[in-house]
Order: structure tokens, then C-alpha cells, then sequence
């Protein structure tokens, strides 16, 4: 089991979670790349738990009238205007991290990180 000799997915009480099993009979290639995945999915899930309780206290958009909760007023917002910033952004760092997987027609094939790639490694931690 591969994901056994990577350590950061092992914790106690429980040691190794990995209740659907993803982490057996893979590659430890696969297994880079699922850890990446992880981590980046975890971080924009943090961020955005972060960003729902400071937008209910503060509204730099609109002038600040806004008197209901952000998931109201999120639904509220003029969104033809709103998703092209949001898709804008999230190209931005999806392009970036473009360059940490191989050339996808070279050795590895498609979805394979470089060897020096540390899963994870954004350059910041939220």
C-alpha cells in the first residue's frame, strides 16, 4: 500500500483514513496527485468557511446596505456581472498549477506531477 509511506495522511485516533480505499493499488505517482488534489480542495474549502461568517459583518460591495445573511445576499448579487471576475480567478491559479505535471505526451502520461513536486506546496498556507 503506497499510501502507507506517505505520512500525511496518517493521524490519530484513527491512523491512516481512507475510507473509499483510493489510496490502495496505486501508483505512488497516483498517489501524489490525489494528495494534491486533497490538499488544494481543502484549502479553497477553508478559505471559503473563513469568508461566510466575515461577510456577514462586512460588506465592502453594494455600500454596505446589506442586512441578511451572505447566502442571501450571494443569490442577491448581479451575477452576470459577478462569474466572469470568479471564473477569471480561478483560471488564473488553475493555469499555475498547470505547470507542476508532466508534459502530458512525454513520459508519465496525462495527470502525473513532476518528481520534485511536493504535494501541497502552493507557496502559502491559508
Amino acid at each position: 500500500d503506497i499510501a502507507l509511506d506517505m505520512p500525511a495522511g496518517i493521524s490519530a485516533p484513527f491512523g491512516y483514513f481512507d475510507p473509499a480505499g483510493l489510496g490502495k493499488k496505486v501508483t505512488e505517482k497516483r498517489a501524489k496527485y490525489f494528495r494534491e488534489c486533497e490538499l488544494k480542495h481543502g484549502r479553497v474549502a477553508m478559505l471559503a468557511a473563513f469568508g461566510f461568517p466575515i461577510a456577514e459583518h462586512f460588506h465592502p460591495l453594494f455600500g454596505g446596505n446589506i442586512d441578511v445573511p451572505s447566502y442571501v445576499a450571494y443569490q442577491q448579487t448581479p451575477l452576470q456581472t459577478f462569474w466572469p471576475v470568479v471564473l477569471l480567478y480561478v483560471g488564473i491559479v488553475e493555469i499555475f498549477s498547470v505547470f507542476t505535471f508532466e508534459n502530458p505526451f512525454g513520459k508519465g502520461g496525462f495527470w502525473t506531477l513532476k518528481d520534485d513536486r511536493v504535494p501541497g506546496d502552493f507557496g502559502w498556507d491559508p
